[in-house]
């Protein structure tokens, strides 16, 4: 997961400046929504923890990955904002893999 979480945060504005989408200032925003998603999220999946099985997670969190990578094809025509949608759907369903897998070995 740490590998997705610098690929998006590192690659995706570096990526939108070199295809001239936006400047430096805007693709900071990539990142800065994807860990501002990450970490709400993790709030969320926080009280969330003891309400529903590991199974559920795994299931949602599974589903917004491949629900985000369906949203990003779409608007590939559009790759301003297919990142920014992606981004935050990203650090959605990317904030409970590393808390889950941690309490599946425990």
């Amino acid at each position: 997961i740490a590998g997705v979480e610098l690929t998006i945060t590192g690659w995706l504005p570096t990526y939108a400046v070199l295809t001239k989408v936006c400047d430096n200032s805007e693709a900071t925003l990539y990142g800065t929504l994807f860990w501002s998603m990450s970490t709400l999220f993790r709030f969320i999946n926080a009280a969330l923890t003891y309400k529903t099985s590991n199974k559920l997670k795994v299931l949602l969190c599974s589903l917004l990955i491949c629900g985000s990578a369906c949203i990003f094809m779409q608007e590939i025509n559009n790759f301003g904002m297919a990142a920014l949608i992606g981004a935050m759907f990203y650090g959605l369903s990317c904030s409970g893999i590393f808390p889950l897998l941690l309490s599946l070995s425990a």
